[in-house]
């Protein structure tokens, strides 16, 4: 077993800080437990230099500028020592110092899309984001950003081999639109989402913004994007937007089960009346008894139904946070590995530029 305490050092123009260790008492099933800080880390040097980050931030290559990540990882080693990817757990933040993204194919179709080029290239200055890593996927936990006019709400999931699942909520003020507007002073992006809002049967004549969800699927390399307008609203927060989906969801879930709950109650209770109404007068009492019997039992079998049913509704619409998860034990969990790499600082005791 190997420790590695506080080891700082200057690299690919930024600094590393490790501790933590490499356990090889187990030669079939070598392991390592590693918390990793990188401060002022250009995104391109990073690709480049490390394999891990190639492998599960691809989209670095498309990043200018320099970020800080403290993260803690563990999992196995593979026969050449160097890590098992697919063993991997890890979790920490990412904090962007500058950070542009360009040549994305995604956000190119967004900016065709609402008319609005500058969309193209995302400015996600000054960022702090939650991450984790668990069988083999890159969970990025939502964030908010604005660019210019348009507030947008980002988050999602890629895995190793960079298959993606994101959504970015976009919020943007209908003047700002037309301000793109040019010649006959129709502008396209108005017209397009005017034209994707009617397949829903969602009206956004009015209102002071537009909100559209941009889901993100195929490949990093290869990426298809879906467009759905979700309406038109007054100044609401890019969280609200974003959940109100989720709500409806939830509301209506529960609104149908409900009804369903009771119809079937309804129904256990007639069935055990004509039964009931059948037997003799001296079973009577224990008639009685039976149809309170089927009518709990089908109470607590449609409400655990329903109670399932809701839960998953919930879950389909805006995913489950990994705490939510794991109850109040994984929460308590999540909430300690972040107040660790939140405090953690291994260049502190460090002279600039020291090693």
């Amino acid at each position: 077993m190997a420790k590695i305490e506080d080891c700082t050092a200057n690299a690919f123009g930024g600094l590393i800080g490790l501790a933590g260790e490499y356990n090889t008492q187990d030669l079939s099933k070598p392991s390592y437990n590693i918390d990793l800080a990188l401060q002022n880390m250009g995104f391109k040097e990073a690709y480049k230099n490390f394999v891990t980050v190639q492998k599960l931030s691809p989209i670095a290559n498309l990043m200018d500028g320099k970020f800080n990540t403290n993260l803690s990882m563990s999992g196995l080693l593979g026969q050449d020592m160097t890590p098992d990817l697919n063993t991997l757990s890890a979790a920490g933040f990412l904090e962007t110092i500058s950070a542009i993204l360009s040549n994305f194919k995604p956000t190119q179709d967004i900016a065709n899309k609402l008319n609005m080029p500058y969309l193209s290239r995302l400015e996600l200055g000054n960022t702090k984001n939650w991450f984790e890593i668990k069988n083999g996927a890159v969970s990025i936990k939502p964030f908010n950003v604005q660019v210019r006019d348009v507030a947008m709400q980002i988050g999602g999931t890629h895995s190793i081999s960079q298959e993606m699942n994101y959504q970015i909520v976009t919020k943007t003020p209908r003047s700002a639109m037309q301000k793109n507007a040019v010649g006959s002073g129709i502008n396209s992006g108005l017209s397009f989402l005017s034209g994707e809002a009617s397949k829903y049967g969602v009206n956004i004549a009015q209102g002071e913004f537009i909100n559209v969800r941009f889901d993100l699927t195929g490949s990093i390399a290869s990426p298809k994007v879906a467009i759905k307008v979700l309406g038109s609203d007054g100044e609401r927060s890019i969280q609200e937007e974003a959940g109100s989906a989720a709500q409806a969801t939830i509301d209506k879930a529960k609104d149908t089960l409900s009804t369903i709950a009771n119809q079937k109650l309804d129904e256990a209770k007639a069935k055990a009346k004509a039964a009931a109404d059948k037997a003799a007068d001296s079973l009577r009492n224990l008639a009685n008894q039976k149809i309170n019997d089927a009518a709990n039992k089908a109470k607590e079998e449609v409400a655990k139904r329903a109670g399932e049913e809701i839960g998953q509704k919930a879950g389909e619409a805006v995913g489950k946070k990994a705490e939510e998860a794991l109850g109040d034990q994984g929460k308590k969990t999540v909430d300690d590995v972040k107040n660790k790499l939140d405090k953690w600082d291994p260049f502190k005791k460090k002279k600039s530029g020291g090693n």
